[in-house]
């Protein structure tokens, strides 16, 4: 990677917003495909980022013809390579990132926000942790210098260095990172808002990778509370709410507090994706081995039945 953060910051605006063109068609199709893959629908969310590459593809190569340093051929290639990364496509990644971080630095400054993107994505290339949570920590920098310390970029980019702190087993400086990211959310959001909830449930799962399920649970109980206000008795947010809770009892052996959480995610699954889907039996499975664990023979063949139905 070819990075040197010590331009002075420069905030071009007009120019900024050029280099965002084509971002407002994009992203919403990204974030579909993405949603996606979070529904384990793994064949539809290939063939959104498919048709996604392919038109920006096309739109990069209108952009280069009318001039290979412009902004505008700098965000084509940014977000092909976001879609190339999810494709597996890592070298044709690398390559559009390198020209967009190069484009970028010259027209907006070194400490711009739009290079501050691309850098987040060249963190993907690192070698090993330590060398991604370092191109990590300069996106941030940049952030906290273009927007102040309360921003939902720089929370992003916090939920982003603390997983990549977990990864390397660097667990304080996790904490530490997800701690930051809910304080920012609950600032800009409120306490009680959906948005608190990702990094809430990140720094749940910290504790829970880290035999610390008796600190996640009332995180997870927070969770829950802020999602059953917001959405609908049936959306895959309450269902994931009610699931994150119920393994960290299992964790603790407190069955009897897991089975009516999975007993209430059940039929969410099933209402939204289907009997045989795995999130649906995901759950499904969860009770069995509750079921198990009690001696509930019937219960737990009811639930064996189940699952061999659905293959």
């Amino acid at each position: 990677m070819k990075i040197a953060l010590t331009a002075p910051l420069v905030i071009l605006a007009f120019t900024a917003l050029l280099a965002l063109a084509g971002e407002a068609e994009w992203k919403p199709r990204y974030d579909a495909a993405m949603q996606a893959r979070a529904d384990t629908d793994m064949e539809r969310a290939r063939e959104l980022f498919a048709s996604l590459a392919t038109d920006i593809e096309a739109a990069l190569r209108e952009e280069r013809s009318k001039g290979e340093a412009r902004a505008e051929t700098a965000t084509a290639e940014y977000w092909l390579a976001t879609v190339y990364l999810h494709q597996g496509s890592y070298r044709q990644a690398a390559v559009l990132l390198q020209n967009a971080f190069e484009i970028r630095a010259k027209r907006f400054g070194e400490n711009s926000a739009p290079v501050a993107d691309v850098i987040d994505k060249l963190a993907w290339f690192a070698e090993d942790p330590e060398n991604g949570v370092a191109v990590m920590r300069r996106a941030l920098a940049i952030r906290e210098k273009v927007y102040g310390f309360d921003h939902r970029s720089v929370a992003a980019t916090l939920e982003d260095i603390g997983l990549n702190r977990l990864v390397a087993h660097r667990y304080e400086e996790a904490e530490a990172a997800y701690a930051r990211a809910i304080a920012i959310m609950e600032r800009l959001a409120g306490r009680d808002n959906l948005e608190v909830v990702e990094p809430l449930d990140a720094l749940a799962w910290l504790y829970v990778v880290e035999n610390r399920d008796a600190e996640a649970i009332p995180l997870y109980k927070r969770s829950l509370s802020i999602v059953e206000k917001s959405v609908g008795p049936d959306d895959d947010r309450l269902a994931n709410a009610l699931e994150h809770l119920a393994y960290a009892y299992r964790n603790l052996k407190r069955q009897d507090d897991a089975e009516p959480l999975y007993l209430r995610a059940v039929p969410i699954r099933e209402k939204l994706h289907g009997p045989t889907h795995i999130l649906t039996l995901s759950s499904v499975g969860h009770l069995k081995d509750i079921y198990d664990a009690q001696g509930r023979t019937s219960d737990s063949e009811r639930m064996e039945k189940r699952l061999e139905a659905a293959h």
